[in-house]
Protein backbone atom coordinates (compact mmCIF):
# COMPACT_ATOMS: atom_id res chain seq x y z
CA UNK A 1 0.00 0.00 0.00
CA UNK A 2 1.41 3.42 -0.97
CA UNK A 3 1.87 6.29 1.49
CA UNK A 4 -0.73 9.29 0.54
CA UNK A 5 -0.82 12.95 2.32
CA UNK A 6 -3.58 13.58 4.31
CA UNK A 7 -6.69 15.82 2.20
CA UNK A 8 -6.16 18.67 4.71
CA UNK A 9 -2.28 18.32 4.05
CA UNK A 10 -3.30 18.50 0.21
CA UNK A 11 -5.48 21.31 0.50
CA UNK A 12 -2.87 23.59 2.83
CA UNK A 13 -0.20 22.78 0.20
CA UNK A 14 -2.45 23.68 -3.24
CA UNK A 15 -3.33 27.19 -1.16
CA UNK A 16 0.05 27.81 -1.11
CA UNK A 17 1.15 27.16 -4.45
CA UNK A 18 -1.53 28.89 -6.13
CA UNK A 19 -0.48 32.07 -3.75
CA UNK A 20 3.11 31.51 -4.99
CA UNK A 21 2.00 31.29 -8.54
CA UNK A 22 0.62 34.70 -8.03
CA UNK A 23 -3.42 33.01 -7.91
CA UNK A 24 -5.87 32.91 -5.41
CA UNK A 25 -7.09 29.98 -3.18
CA UNK A 26 -9.97 29.19 -0.72
CA UNK A 27 -11.79 26.41 0.20
CA UNK A 28 -15.33 26.86 0.03
CA UNK A 29 -16.17 23.14 1.52
CA UNK A 30 -14.41 21.09 4.65
CA UNK A 31 -14.40 17.17 4.04
CA UNK A 32 -12.50 14.87 5.74
CA UNK A 33 -8.88 15.39 7.11
CA UNK A 34 -7.71 12.45 5.73
CA UNK A 35 -8.47 10.02 3.32
CA UNK A 36 -8.32 9.40 -0.70
CA UNK A 37 -8.78 12.80 -3.44
CA UNK A 38 -8.98 13.05 -6.62
CA UNK A 39 -9.48 15.84 -9.20
CA UNK A 40 -12.54 16.05 -11.00
CA UNK A 41 -14.42 18.36 -13.38
CA UNK A 42 -17.45 19.49 -13.90
CA UNK A 43 -19.22 17.84 -17.09
CA UNK A 44 -19.98 21.08 -18.47
CA UNK A 45 -19.33 24.66 -18.51
CA UNK A 46 -21.01 26.08 -15.34
CA UNK A 47 -23.00 29.18 -16.38
CA UNK A 48 -24.11 31.31 -13.50
CA UNK A 49 -23.16 31.23 -9.56
CA UNK A 50 -26.36 29.84 -9.17
CA UNK A 51 -25.87 26.78 -11.16
CA UNK A 52 -22.71 26.34 -9.40
CA UNK A 53 -24.00 26.48 -5.97
CA UNK A 54 -26.15 23.57 -6.81
CA UNK A 55 -23.12 21.32 -8.40
CA UNK A 56 -21.74 21.81 -5.35
CA UNK A 57 -24.69 21.17 -2.79
CA UNK A 58 -25.93 17.84 -5.28
CA UNK A 59 -22.28 16.63 -4.67
CA UNK A 60 -21.95 17.18 -1.19
CA UNK A 61 -25.31 15.41 -0.87
CA UNK A 62 -23.46 12.58 -2.18
CA UNK A 63 -20.42 12.72 -0.31
CA UNK A 64 -20.42 14.80 2.73
CA UNK A 65 -17.25 14.55 3.09
CA UNK A 66 -15.88 16.22 0.25
CA UNK A 67 -13.65 19.10 -0.12
CA UNK A 68 -14.13 22.13 -2.63
CA UNK A 69 -11.69 24.58 -3.41
CA UNK A 70 -11.68 27.58 -5.34
CA UNK A 71 -8.17 28.13 -6.73
CA UNK A 72 -7.61 30.83 -9.46
CA UNK A 73 -4.18 30.22 -11.10
CA UNK A 74 -3.16 31.59 -14.74
CA UNK A 75 -3.63 27.97 -16.29
CA UNK A 76 -5.58 25.61 -14.10
CA UNK A 77 -5.19 22.89 -16.84
CA UNK A 78 -1.54 22.92 -16.33
CA UNK A 79 -1.90 23.02 -12.71
CA UNK A 80 -4.40 20.25 -12.36
CA UNK A 81 -2.27 18.15 -14.77
CA UNK A 82 0.86 18.93 -12.48
CA UNK A 83 -1.10 17.98 -9.05
CA UNK A 84 -2.44 14.83 -10.19
CA UNK A 85 0.68 13.94 -11.19
CA UNK A 86 1.92 14.20 -7.81
CA UNK A 87 -1.39 12.51 -6.30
Amino acid sequence: MTARLASSVLVSALLRRAQDEGGFGAVLAKGEPDGAYAWQASARPIESDMEFQALLDRRRKVDPDLWILELDVASAERFAAEMNAVG
